[in-house]
């Protein structure tokens, strides 16, 4: 799972991003998925069961709007958790989550909402994520500035 928190100007790098996690794209036996929130429109967020493609210009893969999110809020990170163990069962589960950082201030900025998930929030959504699938991560990875 990947938790994109593009609601800020790296809304273009993380377009990106997920054009080169289409090369690799999920088969029978893993699956990729990714939730995408855009500045572009809004704080919009997407949803996506990346798809094998070549083309690293523009996103293939399907997107699923899941409406206006604040990005930053541990429960929306929560929901995509519990949606991709239940949607997308696996015997491993990895999450990685992408956006600005601020060190010790937060983890997943949201620009549109003004918002910043702390350490706090990201360990709420994942044990609350915990207690309602009864699994854990095997691997969390953030992949955010000053972390």
């Amino acid at each position: 799972m990947v938790y994109l928190g593009g609601t800020n100007n790296l809304e273009p790098l993380m377009e990106e991003d997920i054009n080169l996690l289409e090369k690799i794209g999920s088969n029978p036996k893993f699956n990729m998925v990714v939730q995408f929130s855009r500045e572009s429109v809004g704080g919009e967020a997407f949803r996506y069961l990346i798809t094998k493609d070549e083309d690293t210009k523009v996103i293939q893969s399907t997107p699923v709007s899941v409406g206006k999110v604040d990005s930053a809020d541990y429960r929306v990170l929560k929901d995509f958790i519990i949606w991709g163990e239940q949607t997308y069962p696996a015997n491993q589960i990895a999450l990685i989550i992408s956006s600005h950082g601020g060190g010790w201030t937060g983890i997943v900025e949201d620009t549109v909402q003004g918002s910043f998930m702390s350490g706090t929030d990201l360990q709420k959504a994942v044990r609350e994520a915990r207690f309602e699938t009864n699994r854990k991560l095997d691997v969390l990875h953030i992949y955010s500035c000053l972390m």
